[in-house]
């Protein structure tokens, strides 16, 4: 084995081991993905970016992990990756504080994380959600069901499905009107 593949190795290994993240599915993107990941990858996106590993190409999620999680399109070999962030402040009164810091640590329980980026998020989502106003995408809303209730949905277009269902209930109320 050479030098430099052994170093990546290592590298690995000691990232997600530090996360204590499924071995198995480390395993299924292979050596070559999970070195791109330990830049960028925490317990909160492991899944997410595990999936997008094992269904597509090395320089796919290269370009995956530069468009969503770096913050310059710099070669990620050569630069100090971090995930993009944008910085959010607030100013509360005393007793606002309270209110929201027991909706912070409802939302990190329900989510399952002691992220307060992540609580933040996921109690604005279910605020979403349920508002009339703010409609959420279809990938926010899968997201959102994978937090809350810990599942994973797939999508799949369906058309032909839809249209021969629609063709069946306009067969029936064509049958009840006679």
């Amino acid at each position: 084995m050479k030098y430099r593949k052994a170093r990546y190795l290592i590298s690995i290994y000691e990232c997600f081991s530090k996360l204590g993240l499924d071995e198995a599915r480390l395993s299924a993107m292979g050596w070559s993905k999970a070195k791109e990941l330990v830049r960028v990858v925490t317990k909160d996106n492991f899944e997410a970016l595990a999936d997008f590993a094992q269904s597509h190409s090395r320089r796919e999620l290269i370009e995956h992990l530069r468009a969503n999680y770096m913050e310059s399109n710099v070669d990620t070999r050569n630069s100090s990756a971090r995930p993009k962030k944008t910085k959010l402040v607030l100013s509360l009164h005393n007793d606002q504080v309270t209110t929201v810091t027991r909706a912070l640590e409802v939302a990190k329980q329900q989510a399952g994380t002691d992220d307060l980026n992540a609580a933040l998020e996921f109690i604005c989502a279910e605020y979403s959600l349920m508002s009339e106003n703010q409609a959420l995408t279809l990938e926010e809303t899968i997201e959102l069901i994978r937090v809350r209730f810990g599942v994973r949905l797939t999508v799949e277009d369906r058309q032909d499905d839809v249209e021969a269902l629609a063709g069946d209930q306009d067969g029936a109320t064509e049958g009840e009107a006679a």
